[in-house]
């Protein structure tokens, strides 16, 4: 085989390699920002959550359920009172984007003696 044939077949073969590289550069590239975009909404939706979360608790539980919207998300919360008890079982999911997060808590309606609490 003569020395210009040779040449151009490793010209080739190197254009090749680089091509693949730098097609799995781009790949990468665009699938760590779409997992980044998610990892955010992600923890808008557990904010948001926490949030409705505070929205249940400053509508003193009446509700058995409330909804609503902050920022780029939306929330959804329901109530449901454990036995006869002040106690509540309070779930909030937050939703931003296609992305869920949901947070359980129990809530008491009783109210709090200062005095217990010993600061200083």
């Amino acid at each position: 085989m003569n020395n210009k044939a040779m040449v151009l077949v490793l010209a080739l073969f190197i254009i090749l390699v680089l091509g693949v590289l730098s097609s799995s550069f781009l790949y990468k590239q665009a699938n760590q920002s779409f997992l980044s975009n998610r990892y955010a909404d992600s923890i808008r939706a557990l904010w948001i959550a926490e949030g409705g979360l505070q929205a249940a608790r400053n509508d003193n539980l009446t509700q058995s359920s409330i909804s609503g919207a902050m920022g780029a998300g939306s929330y959804a919360v329901d109530i449901s009172q454990i036995g006869s008890s002040s106690y509540y079982e309070v779930v909030s999911t937050g939703t931003v984007g296609g992305v869920s997060r949901t947070i359980e808590a129990v809530v008491s309606t009783r109210d709090v003696n200062a005095t217990r609490f010993r600061y200083g």
